[in-house]
């Protein structure tokens, strides 16, 4: 007895077409693969709990703005640490939260004795610019 590759019903809905396990499958679960033997990145639907983007190691989850590259997101091992990039020149990265939310660092320690080294530059959500104080450890 072959492989039996597994079949999707294709149904129209608003805006376009969507695809969906067969009504017999059991589980929610659907992963997307871009071939059945490597182990590249894929898309898992975790039915009603989730859905996870695996991207493989070394590799960036890139957002596109039509055909241009908008933006990446990845893990660099030499220096680790994940980086989110703008990669459309002059782009401020704005990273926003709803309501009263804050977007939130590292702690804070303060200190008296330290002084000042320079600052970085950040805009507020109304496009001011901030100075953020550095130090030299």
């Amino acid at each position: 007895m072959g492989y039996t590759p597994p079949w999707f019903e294709v149904r129209k809905v608003a805006g376009g077409y969507a695809f969906f396990p067969p009504t017999t499958t059991t589980t929610d679960d659907v992963s997307i693969y871009p071939n059945g033997t490597d182990s590249y990145s894929r898309i898992v639907l975790l039915g009603n709990s989730g859905m996870q983007l695996y991207v493989k190691a070394g590799a960036a989850l890139s957002l596109y703005a039509d055909a241009t590259l908008a933006g990446r997101f990845y893990y660099d091992s030499g220096n680790n640490q994940y980086i989110v990039e703008s990669s459309i020149a002059d782009k401020d990265l704005y990273l926003s939260t709803a309501g009263t939310g804050v977007v939130k660092f590292g702690t804070y320690t303060a200190d008296a004795t330290v002084s000042q080294a320079g600052y970085i530059t950040v805009k507020d959500n109304a496009g001011n610019t901030r100075y953020l104080s550095c130090i030299t450890p």
